[in-house]
């Protein structure tokens, strides 16, 4: 919150300062004090001219790391915005907006220079999405200054009223607020806009909460750049699924892993990038010649080399080890499980649990397509309609079958952007919970893990699918970082 001159006497802030924290604390005169407010003798330069410089060196040196997912969570976690996120709080926007608009510049910049390739401005609005809304949550300083500012002046409101000696009916010295609030709703939909906030709950009104009305503005915008395009608008929605995003936080020292170029595959593939670098049809044989499409869903389905039936191995496999690795006893693949349905041919179990003391349980794993013709419209407004949709006729040819012949029945569905049907979830949350009992773990670190692992596994697979069927000569995938 910002003070007009008249109303700054720093001898008696001080005094009450010193009083209200107590005589050790240093207090040092002409500097920037983050108490909500800013303490300064003059309209001089605000921030230390070396914090920008200092951002481009935590930058670069993420991105000249071996390593493309430690250099993105570096950036994410401690890249531009959260370094730039002290001084959104405690600065009015408009006395910082060249600071603002070089972070700006730096944090797009980074995203390009480590993927080594040119973005869309739609793929770089995705990326400033929260992971869980379908982005990278590179957010920019200019989209949420506001958010910081607003949030932090009704957070501190109290304590600067306290120092001040003002009290809480009377007017605060908050000469920026109104300011601050009209920029910010330029930036949300009408139903999000502020109003009034003399008496606004702290609460309530964070920084986190008001950057998800902006998010949900910039997840509007790329819908409507998307309009009518079933396939995108689908992908838009499946990536924000629960559970979507888990590849891009790995574990790095331990679990399954990705190399440079997957990693950078994935991501890509998961802002709706080309990666078909302008080739029109599949390098692969087949009998009749199969067309690429902006979103690689042909090559996460095309059957030449296996790599359909390689991923639900894989999967399987991942799921698997699991089971062993939390003492289960299991059988893989085993035949003349419903010798009383049909030809007694049916294959219900690609993992069968063994229960001792209970039914068994079949586990049926498949990979469905999220953009797949047949659902389209219901998945672009939908998350994780296919993967429900297919564990659906999975129990419906199943279930009935297995339960006459002592069995559960518990299909596992993923989809190729991630989404998990429910069953699948819950039966990773079973997992997850035998093994935390077994192995002395926290439940929720665990489960997050096995989440997160089983989303590289896929990941991993999709990224080797797209990557086998991209042009051989192409200096623009020449130019991703390869595998280290």
């Amino acid at each position: 919150m910002d003070l007009d001159p008249p109303l700054i006497d720093l001898d008696e802030i001080e005094e009450n300062i010193r009083h209200l924290l107590g005589e050790e604390i240093k207090i040092e005169r002409d500097q920037i004090k983050v108490l909500g407010i800013f303490l300064r003798k003059d309209n001089g330069p605000v921030l230390p001219p070396e914090k920008l410089e200092k951002m481009k060196i935590l930058v670069n040196g993420a991105i000249s790391l071996q390593n493309v997912s430690v250099g993105y969570q570096l950036i994410e976690k401690c890249g531009v915005f959260p370094r730039a996120n002290y001084f959104l709080r405690c600065c009015p926007s408009t006395e910082i907006a060249d600071f603002i608009s070089a972070a700006d510049v730096i944090s797009s910049q980074a995203l390009e220079e480590l993927f080594a390739i040119s973005l869309s401005p739609v793929e770089h609005l995705q990326a400033q999405l929260k992971k869980s809304k379908g982005g990278l949550g590179l957010r920019l300083p200019s989209n949420h200054a506001e958010c910081a500012r607003i949030g932090s002046t009704i957070l501190s409101r109290p304590l600067v009223r306290a120092i001040l000696r003002i009290s809480p009916a009377s007017p605060g010295p908050e000469s920026s607020l109104s300011a601050a609030v009209a920029r910010f709703n330029l930036l949300v939909d009408e139903p999000n806009r502020l109003g009034d906030l003399s008496s606004a709950d702290p609460a309530v009104f964070t920084q986190k909460a008001l950057s998800q009305r902006v998010n949900a503005k910039i997840y509007s915008s790329i819908r409507t750049h998307f309009a009518g395009d079933l396939p995108n608008l689908a992908r838009l929605t499946a990536v924000c699924a629960p559970r979507a995003g888990d590849f891009l936080s790995p574990f790095l020292n331990s679990g399954p892993q990705m190399s440079n170029l997957q990693f950078t595959t994935a991501s890509l593939h998961h802002l709706g990038h080309d990666l078909n670098c302008g080739a029109a049809w599949c390098p692969k044989t087949h009998s009749v010649a199969k067309a690429l499409d902006p979103l690689s869903s042909h090559q996460l389905v095309c059957k030449p080399d296996g790599d359909p039936i390689a991923r639900h191995d894989e999967v399987k496999h991942y799921v698997t080890e699991l089971a062993r690795e939390a003492r289960l006893p299991f059988k893989v693949e085993p035949l003349g499980l419903l010798p009383n349905a049909g030809s007694g041919n049916l294959k219900p179990a690609d993992l069968l649990l063994l229960r001792p003391n209970g039914r068994n349980r079949a586990i049926d794993f498949t990979i469905a397509n999220s953009v797949q013709h047949q659902t389209l419209q219901r998945a672009a407004v939908e998350k994780g309609v296919v993967a429900t949709l297919r564990e659906q006729a999975k129990i419906a040819k199943y279930r009935q079958h297995c339960s006459n012949h002592g069995l559960d029945f518990t299909p596992f569905a993923i989809e190729t952007y991630g989404a998990l049907g429910p069953s699948a979830m819950s039966l990773m949350h079973d997992l997850a919970t035998v093994l935390s009992r077994h192995l002395d773990l926290d439940l929720g670190p665990l489960k997050k893990r096995l989440f997160i692992e089983l989303s590289t596994v896929l990941k991993r697979s999709l990224a080797n699918s797209i990557l086998s069927r991209r042009p051989t000569s192409s200096s623009r995938f020449g130019s991703l970082p390869g595998p280290h």
